[in-house]
């Protein structure tokens, strides 16, 4: 029976940062299926003197109807929300593969940190003019708010290892 080794270690996946950004991506990618907030708009009072409500859900791809049970209506599309995270995680995904080299990494790393700060703020920024329109009640938020805060904080934590990484050759090489 012929025996297959499989060598991990030169696609260097057990490096903790790749694991850090693979996590990145991943809740990145669950960023287009979560919801972001969910609430109610109120419209203008009707004929017989009631007020009609519509529920909304806030998703990455856009504004949604929710009637029933039934599957949410695209009521308004967003463009650069999900254009910007797919952007973002093509970015950390080139980071990976770059694992030889160190300097652009970090160089990359800086700026998918920069890049999903300007995420979050565009995406607090929608969620605010959505949540803050005239007529909305009921506001609520869902768990699809957080994932942009721990995308940043695991970039964060993937370029510390990747300094850490950098620190290391560098020792290694003045020992020799």
């Amino acid at each position: 029976m012929h025996k297959v080794n499989l060598h991990f270690h030169t696609y260097m996946i057990q490096r903790i940062q790749t694991v850090y950004l693979a996590l990145a991506i991943a809740a990145l990618v669950t960023l287009f299926f979560l919801p972001l907030a969910n609430f109610i708009k109120e419209s203008p009072l009707t004929d017989e003197g009631s007020v009609p409500t519509q529920q909304f859900e806030l998703r990455l791809m856009g504004k949604y109807l929710v009637e029933g049970s039934g599957d949410p209506i695209v009521y308004e599309r967003y463009i650069a929300e999900p254009l910007l995270a797919a952007i973002l995680a093509l970015l950390l995904g080139f980071i990976i593969i770059q694992y030889k080299n160190r300097a652009l990494q970090i160089t990359a790393g800086r700026f998918a940190l920069i890049a999903s700060t300007a995420f979050l703020v565009l995406m607090a920024t929608t969620l605010s003019k959505e949540l803050n329109a005239e007529g909305s009640i009921n506001k609520g938020y869902q768990l699809g708010i957080y994932i942009p805060i721990i995308v940043i904080v695991l970039i964060f934590m993937s370029l510390r290892a990747i300094r850490k990484d950098e620190a290391l050759v560098r020792a290694a090489d003045r020992i020799r």
